[in-house]
């Protein structure tokens, strides 16, 4: 499969670069001197070059590209030609931030879900142009979009949580809120930017997690978790420092 690149005049201390890899990768090309153009007809690859190529200037502004008749930037040509749109898609599902509206009252999370439509919309049609497209797996994702819930309620469905403006996420359990960030110990409902699948998002483990209600009343400044690992909270931190301060100078003015 072949598409159409094209690359605008730049500015860049790599544009001249940037016009020898894609001389090079390119099977014909010609510079439309109007425009100040180059138009090349490239292969549908991901070889080292083209790699290299797309990391010189998929941020350009004057660069641009065609697929089956479909108007690209380079951003979204770099996404296609390295087959990570499939990757994009798994990612950032369940992840709906800045996608609805929050209902402080009811602890209701309403989902825009034209907003959620349209965007993943936009990445099956730069999938159905890379070379990885499975049709299947585009009516997994279709079907998934159209099994979501218009409102969640993260006290009621424990499979999904809040995602506040900060990025920390918060889960109930056992009518207390906990969090799988550290240091996050006030749950505010109008910090609430969002909600999550608990299962799709990656800094929340149940297992791993602390309530936040046996944290803050046993008092304890050291925590062991289920690996083992000793976590030492900041007050232990600076009670270390005091304590060993006066030998590290000790140390260094004997040797010094």
């Amino acid at each position: 499969m072949e598409y159409t690149l094209y690359i605008g005049k730049s500015t860049s201390k790599n544009y001249i670069r940037a016009i020898k890899i894609a001389k090079r990768i390119s099977k014909e090309w010609v510079f439309d001197e109007d425009d100040q153009t180059y138009i090349f007809t490239m292969p549908q690859q991901y070889d080292l070059e083209t790699k290299q190529l797309m990391g010189l200037i998929s941020n350009w502004k004057g660069v641009r590209a065609k697929i089956k008749g479909t108007e690209l930037s380079g951003r979204d040509l770099n996404l296609i030609l390295a087959n990570n749109v499939k990757h994009l898609l798994n990612y950032k599902w369940g992840w709906f931030r800045d996608q609805g509206m929050m209902d402080i009252e009811r602890g209701d999370f309403v989902l825009d879900f034209k907003s959620i439509c349209e965007e993943y919309e936009n990445f099956l049609r730069l999938y159905e142009l890379s070379n990885s497209y499975d049709q299947e797996y585009a009516l997994f994702i279709s079907k998934r979009l159209n099994d979501l819930p218009a409102i969640v309620n993260p006290i009621k469905d424990e499979e999904w949580g809040y995602i506040t403006r900060s990025g920390v996420v918060w889960a109930y359990r056992d009518g207390k809120w906990i969090s799988g960030s550290w240091g996050a110990t006030n749950f505010d409902p109008y910090s609430i930017v969002g909600v999550c699948i608990l299962s799709h998002t990656y800094d929340y483990n149940e297992e791993d997690t602390k309530e936040i209600g046996e944290r803050s009343d046993n008092g304890s400044d050291i925590i062991e978790d289920k690996e083992n690992r000793i976590i030492i909270s900041p007050v232990m931190w600076v009670l270390i420092l005091i304590l060993f301060l006066p030998v590290c100078i000790l140390v260094f003015s004997l040797f010094s």
